[in-house]
């Protein structure tokens, strides 16, 4: 099925995912500035800003190490 897309962000030149303005939806949990530093001074995560809007399922994809899990 076509849809109307204004505002795309490429994948490749076969897939993109279209960026919908989500700003007038509540905020169910909203996270600033998350740091996460191991005792041995790796730094996991640094300066995270996400807002998760109420009714709608979010996924991390990343690759390992990238600080999904810590982040949970």
């Amino acid at each position: 099925e076509n849809m109307k897309c204004d505002n795309k962000l490429s994948v490749n030149s076969n897939r993109f995912f279209c960026l919908v303005d989500d700003s007038d939806l509540p905020t169910g949990i909203s996270i600033q500035n998350l740091r996460k530093v191991y005792k041995n001074g790796k730094v996991a995560v640094d300066g995270l800003n996400l807002d998760f809007k109420e009714g709608h399922v979010t996924a991390f994809l990343g690759r390992n190490g990238a600080g999904k899990t810590t982040t949970m």
